[in-house]
């Protein structure tokens, strides 16, 4: 059983990790996704938004950071991470890979837009 102590304590760590990302400059980024189930699923750009299944891959000022799903406050949640996310997910061409974006000039992700 968990204790009231216990989830706080979680919630604390998750927040001061989230509230660490404020400040940071974006340099990059990278969706990854699983792909080899038989269908070509790199896509990833919807217009208003993205879709990033297994999580994302921030380049930043710091250090890389990842933002991926976490079972931290059950079953289904996303935590961020101060390290890059091959230290949570396998690349492999017929499983998780990264699917985009390229940041270009034309990229809303591009520092300049």
């Amino acid at each position: 059983m968990t204790t009231t102590s216990e989830v706080g304590g979680s919630r604390a760590r998750f927040e001061d990790k989230a509230r660490a990302l404020v400040g940071r400059r974006l340099t990059g980024i990278g969706y990854w996704d699983i792909i080899g189930d038989g269908s070509d699923r790199d896509l990833w750009d919807f217009g208003d938004w993205h879709h990033a299944v297994m999580g994302v891959e921030l380049g930043t000022d710091a250090d890389p950071v990842t933002v991926t799903w976490t079972n931290t406050f059950y079953p289904y949640g996303v935590e961020v991470f101060d390290e890059p996310i091959g230290r949570h997910v396998v690349e492999d061409p017929d499983g998780a890979r990264r699917i985009g974006p390229d940041i270009e000039a034309s990229s809303p992700w591009h520092p300049g837009s």
